[in-house]
């Protein structure tokens, strides 16, 4: 039994569910979100659509129904509670590290996470594609070619 949790029943949300429910991965699905009739209508959507799919539990819940989960999925934003709207000024990885440092609780260890992640990310693409260049220069033009392409 994979109980998994999604927190945030946006494009995304729905998207990670539906395949979830599809593709027999889950045996049961918590669908949460701050609009709560936003996340039953995409949990009942989803149970209506897959019927003759692997046995699923699909269902809106809220955050003590995610316990014991799996996994947890988080595709929201982050949400000022008063008004329910997205946080202003808070885009791309500052919306990352807000996330992490509203869970965690010493210091500003998102803003580090984030720096460490983006850089090792960064290293290890270069490393892949100066990698997958050498191979093509290989097949294409020999031994002698991947030399040059080093330099």
């Amino acid at each position: 039994m994979n109980k998994i949790t999604i927190i945030g029943t946006g494009s995304v949300g729905s998207t990670i569910a539906y395949t979830l429910a599809v593709t027999g991965v889950a045996s049961e699905i918590v669908m949460i979100d701050i609009n709560r009739e936003k996340a039953l209508g995409e949990a009942l959507d989803i149970r209506q659509g897959i019927p003759f799919c692997a046995p699923c539990s699909i269902y809106a819940g809220d955050y003590r129904d995610a316990e014991k989960s799996d996994i947890v999925v988080l595709t929201s934003g982050i949400y000022n509670l008063s008004t329910g709207e997205l946080a202003e000024g808070v885009t791309d990885a500052t919306l990352i590290a807000s996330a992490f440092n509203s869970i965690f609780s010493w210091g500003n260890i998102g803003q580090k996470f984030i720096a460490v992640a983006m850089f090792l990310f960064a290293f290890t693409t270069v490393l892949g594609w100066s990698h997958y260049g050498s191979k093509a220069v290989e097949y294409l033009f020999g031994t002698k070619g991947v030399k040059v392409y080093k330099v």
